[in-house]
């Protein structure tokens, strides 16, 4: 028995195949469209997330003794959370008094600031900070590395600082009140 397929079959199964093929190059554009939006999205968050580290560990790493009120209030922009507990209790008033009376200074230079990760309104970062401290009882400034984790909270206002963790390596001695 010999099946017969007419032209009007083949033709109609031919349009089918097409808006099939057509079909799914269409879904494949959506969906690629959508994968590189949200890539773009996070472009740009990590972007945002570098760009508020970088600014947030200029702030930490360089501060003079004459200006610590002033150093002490940039810092505290960035901070939310515990870490903004933290800093009033680390730079209260003794503490800055000290600083001013120690004619405390520090030039930090940000090497690199790595975003690990990004989720939601969370990110987490890792960087890497030379630092140089001077005081009037010293002769020879005393630099140093810091590794510094940072936790990060995306607010209405921006990124904010929710954590910090600087890290030391077994060489380096530790960091007064780090």
């Amino acid at each position: 028995m010999k099946v017969r397929i007419t032209s009007s079959v083949r033709q109609a199964v031919s349009w089918a195949l097409f808006l099939l093929v057509l079909g799914a190059a269409i879904l494949f554009f959506i969906l690629w469209r959508h994968a590189e939006g949200n890539r773009g999205r996070t472009d740009t968050e990590r972007a945002q997330v570098v760009t508020t580290a970088t600014d947030f560990l200029n702030a930490l790493t360089n501060f003079k003794g004459a200006t610590i009120d002033q150093d002490v209030a940039r810092i505290k922009a960035f901070a939310v959370g515990d870490f903004a507990d933290q800093v009033d209790q680390f730079f209260g008033p003794t503490a800055r008094e000290g600083l001013r009376k120690a004619q405390a200074n520090s030039i930090g230079h940000v090497e690199k600031v790595f975003v690990e990760s990004i989720s939601g309104d969370q990110a987490e970062a890792f960087a890497v900070v030379s630092e140089t401290i001077t005081n009037a009882s010293t002769t020879t400034p005393k630099a140093q590395t810091l590794r510094i984790d940072l936790g990060m909270i995306d607010t209405s206002s921006g990124w904010k600082v929710s954590r910090v963790d600087i890290l030391q390596s077994p060489s380096t001695p530790p960091i007064p009140g780090g």
